[in-house]
């Protein structure tokens, strides 16, 4: 875990186990203690071996059929993945694993601003993996309309939700 997206992930994850909810957080091979340390104790942690940031074939498929036997062993009721590569491996996983809800968090677009090759790449999976996404749930109206005009899921499954901030850490600051 690592990023602005992985504060969000936690806070949506405590906030869940503190409403009742059991809470599962898988991650990949790259965690920073300072953010697993907000996480409430009542959520689970488990690592995904091979889950990288960066692209290696082998190690994405051992981590695609990690999410995969996980999943199932959860009999997980929803699954919601972050981030470019760990959503388009945990969406498929969880497709296989018949779980009945899969929502995907975007954070950032992995198709814009890259190269004409990582750009088809990026855009080929995000529309592999629309079909079986049940809602993309965007930080801003922007990212959501990046996504549905380059023809990733349908309309009706795109939500805009803002990342929530704990203002006070800033009602002190100066201008």
């Amino acid at each position: 875990m690592n990023g602005g997206a992985d504060e969000n992930t936690v806070h949506s994850c405590n906030w869940a186990a503190q409403g009742g909810h059991d809470v599962v957080l898988l991650h990949g091979e790259a965690v920073q203690p300072e953010i697993v340390a907000k996480v409430d104790p009542r959520v689970e942690l488990i690592g995904v071996p091979g889950l990288t940031r960066s692209i290696s074939p082998a190690s994405d498929v051992k981590a695609l059929l990690a999410l995969t036997r996980t999943f199932r062993a959860l009999n997980a009721d929803i699954v919601h993945t972050h981030t470019s590569k760990a959503g388009i491996l945990g969406r498929l996983a969880a497709w296989a694993a018949g779980v009945p809800a899969i929502v995907h968090g975007v954070h950032i677009v992995p198709f814009v601003n890259v190269g004409v090759a990582e750009r088809f790449v990026y855009l080929a999976l995000e529309k592999l993996a629309a079909p079986f996404t049940s809602a993309f749930i965007s930080v801003s109206e922007g990212i959501r309309d990046l996504c549905l005009s380059a023809g990733v899921g349908h309309p009706d499954r795109h939500y805009v939700v803002r990342s929530g901030f704990d203002l006070d850490r800033f009602r002190n600051a100066g201008p």
